[in-house]
Parts: C-alpha cells; structure tokens; sequence
C-alpha cells in the first residue's frame, strides 16, 4: 500500500528536486567525460603531463562553466 503524501509534502519535495536540477545535470555531464579528459594528468603515453593540483584546477574550471551554462 502507497503511503498517503499530502500536498504540503508534495510541494517540499518538487521544491527540493528543483533547487537539485542543476547539480544532477553537472553530475551527468561529468560521468559522461571520456577517460582521457578526467585522466588530464597523463598524456597520450602514459606519462605525467600535469601535477594532480592542476588538474583539479581544470576540473573546478571545467564545473564552473558548465554551471554557467
């Protein structure tokens, strides 16, 4: 048996998933990077091309501009 909802509970929870839209669609953005953009600190062969700082730092940019847009 479906537990009774109230409308005022309704409401809440429409509210709380709209304030989350933006956050679940950066989330479902992000899963969908190719492995070679999220692995940024390794080049083509393998080898360390950035330090694991400046790779966050392209990661928080990366965030930013997608929750611009």
């Amino acid at each position: 048996m479906m537990p009774k909802i109230t409308i005022e509970e309704t409401i809440k929870m429409l509210e709380d998933l709209h304030k989350s839209i933006p956050t679940l669609i950066f989330l479902l953005k992000l899963s969908q990077l190719e492995i070679d953009q999220a692995n940024a600190h390794l080049d083509e062969t393998g080898v360390k091309a950035e330090t694991p700082r400046a790779t966050r730092r392209s990661i928080k940019k990366y965030i930013k501009k997608e929750i611009q847009n």
